[in-house]
């Protein structure tokens, strides 16, 4: 049922040590006087400032080269030099590159503790959120995966994540929490942007489960008018006007279904129990 719903957080995971790998803090100054300019000494505070830029970039050179036996102690030579009250985005982020390293040699539970470490100074860290995440799920822990996305959303505004956690609602059959994430997906990053992609065919299935049939039914009529899972969302409508005992609407699609060979079978025998009640509709009339 979920096969290309989403990016596998496999891919999604490595994509985010990437990112936190390869991508230093931007606004870090580094003071470099032009000696023909002026002959003023470096400052004792300037002079700090440079050691932690030249060991900030020292972590980074070592990411970029995959070093990363090396990183880890080349960051905590640089912790032992600030303090997080002084440079708090610094400190996050070097507890969350020794994280990804920790990832990348399979060590998840001191991950975990740099992770808890880089929020506790920086709470919105949002690749944070991510890199938990994925590590949840490379374990098939979906609800805590859920639970760390969830956060992620809220620092983050990004609201794409809703259909992830909508996937994994419905994996363990919890409908409504389900209906309810791909809701959040299609109202907050679809439908502003005037896209449409599977999340109505999955509602649509969500509704049906939870006996919404009039709102399944509207899923799935948008689904066959953007071609999305278009034989599938034939069958549930027509199913869902059997549901609603709305028998006409229901003939019209299962013959259309019949004609497509759309469960052919099924298709045929709903059919035939459309045309029984519309028999029985007319003869009580």
């Amino acid at each position: 049922m979920f096969k290309n719903v989403t990016p596998t957080m496999k891919r999604l995971i490595a994509f985010i040590l990437a990112v936190i790998m390869l991508f230093g803090i931007s606004g870090l100054v580094y003071i470099n006087r032009d000696r023909g300019q002026s002959t003023a000494p470096v400052t004792e505070d300037e002079a700090a400032l440079n050691d932690i830029y030249t060991s900030y970039n020292a972590v980074q050179l070592l990411l970029s080269q995959e070093k990363y036996d090396e990183v880890c102690s080349a960051a905590d030579r640089l912790l032992a030099k600030i303090t997080p009250e002084e440079y708090p985005e610094i400190y996050s982020d070097m507890y969350l590159k020794k994280a990804c390293v920790d990832v990348i040699n399979g060590n998840e539970e001191s991950a975990f503790a740099n992770t808890e470490e880089a929020l506790r100074v920086t709470p919105g860290l949002q690749e944070a959120y991510m890199l938990r995440a994925g590590i949840y799920t490379d374990r098939g822990d979906y609800e805590s995966a859920a639970a760390e996305l969830e956060k992620y959303t809220e620092v983050s505004g990004d609201y794409s994540t809703y259909m992830n956690l909508g996937a994994w609602a419905m994996q363990t059959e919890d409908y409504e929490k389900a209906e309810s994430c791909f809701s959040k997906y299609i109202n907050n990053y679809l439908t502003p942007k005037g896209q449409y992609d599977d999340a109505w065919y999955y509602r649509g299935v969500c509704f049906l489960a939870l006996e919404k049939y009039s709102e399944a039914a509207e899923d799935f009529k948008v689904c066959i008018d953007h071609e999305i899972k278009s034989d599938e969302s034939l069958f549930n409508v027509a199913l869902c006007h059997v549901l609603l005992e709305d028998y006409e609407s229901a003939k019209t699609e299962f013959e259309q279904c019949v004609e497509k060979g759309i469960n052919l079978e099924e298709s045929k025998a709903y059919l035939e129990l459309c045309n029984q009640m519309l028999k029985l509709e007319k003869e009580q009339n």
